[in-house]
């Protein structure tokens, strides 16, 4: 090695003087085989870049993962003389990981097989009882196991979610994926009154992660309303606030009873507190969704009863529509 950045003497624990003239195997922690050495220097030395995943070992023995890139670096005779190689540490990004998984599985599986167990015996237990208060009861068990069981779909939502990466390039017809949404949901709730006003068409940077975006508060604006017949209208249009055809706004407007002050609050101040908190995951869904894009979520004040929603996104022309192959969520 003839150089190395203060970077790399932070993470590896050799300082520059004790890093320089030594070969890299000082932090190599024996996690890769040689295949995996083989094939790095196979590639280098054809003159191409190489990038991967690996485990080094600081000076003091802990290990760390890194995502590195390795470019030859070739002479004006086309020969290659030296390597630079850039790393970044993913360590904590990889515990991350590791704990949403465990978490997955717990919320996911665990929790999930439970809730069902509950279910299956509460069932049996409504079906042996005669009396209108322990029907009754029974009924509330297997209403509360049925929405700890749509929590854990949901959790498992969030960390497919968290997995998403989006490409600048990456845009959808707003309109044709609202219009989709709206569609299905008035064929899951038809007592429901839901109008659609749109401008067909409005392209958004965003992916299929929108529609969960959208479905969810369709389903705030329904499920949780108190009214006879839950009237809800959904509008896409260029942004008013912002007086710019450069953004896009989903408007949700409903006829309910309104979001709780204190999940408001704690959306609008991005973080939750032992004080302040939601009591589920809905909104931050949405709030997850629309910031992945780079968008934002209003809530505007309702003349009438109700709530009022506006998903704002920026605005893409239909021209640099990429269309990839989707992830779906459900």
């Amino acid at each position: 090695m003839q150089y190395v950045n203060p970077k790399f003497e932070a993470r590896s624990g050799y300082t520059r003087e004790e890093a320089v003239g030594r070969t890299p195997r000082i932090i190599k922690s024996g996690k890769q085989d040689k295949e995996f050495y083989d094939q790095m220097w196979q590639t280098i030395l054809s003159g191409e870049q190489w990038n991967a995943n690996l485990i080094n070992q600081r000076k003091n023995g802990e290990l760390y993962h890194v995502d590195q890139t390795i470019s030859p670096i070739a002479n004006g005779d086309g020969e290659i003389t030296h390597f630079v190689t850039i790393e970044s540490d993913v360590t904590n990004r990889r515990l991350r990981k590791q704990q949403l998984d465990v978490l997955n599985r717990v919320l996911r599986h665990n929790l999930k097989n439970g809730m069902n167990v509950i279910q299956g015996r509460a069932k049996l237990l409504r079906e042996s009882v005669d009396d209108n208060e322990s029907q009754a009861h029974t009924r509330s068990i297997e209403e509360r196991a049925d929405a700890l069981e749509t929590l854990s779909d949901k959790a498992g939502t969030v960390r497919s979610l968290f997995e998403t990466e989006v490409s600048a390039e990456t845009a959808v017809n707003v309109t044709e994926l609202v219009r989709d949404v709206v569609t299905a949901f008035s064929e899951e709730y038809p007592t429901a009154s839901v109008d659609l006003d749109d401008i067909d068409p409005l392209y958004a940077r965003a992916d299929s992660p929108l529609k969960l975006a959208v479905k969810e508060l369709l389903d705030n604006a329904v499920v949780h309303n108190d009214n006879p017949v839950p009237e809800v209208t959904v509008t896409t249009r260029p942004s008013r606030e912002r007086r710019s055809e450069e953004w896009i706004d989903i408007e949700i407007v409903d006829n309910g009873p309104g979001i709780p002050d204190e999940e408001l609050e704690t959306i609008k101040q991005g973080e939750e507190t032992p004080l302040q908190h939601g009591t589920g995951l809905g909104l931050w869904i949405v709030y997850w969704t629309v910031s992945l894009y780079g968008g934002e979520i209003t809530f505007v004040d309702n003349s009438q009863r109700g709530t009022a929603i506006v998903l704002s996104l920026p605005r893409m022309s239909a021209d640099s529509s990429v269309r990839g192959t989707p992830v779906e969520y459900h």
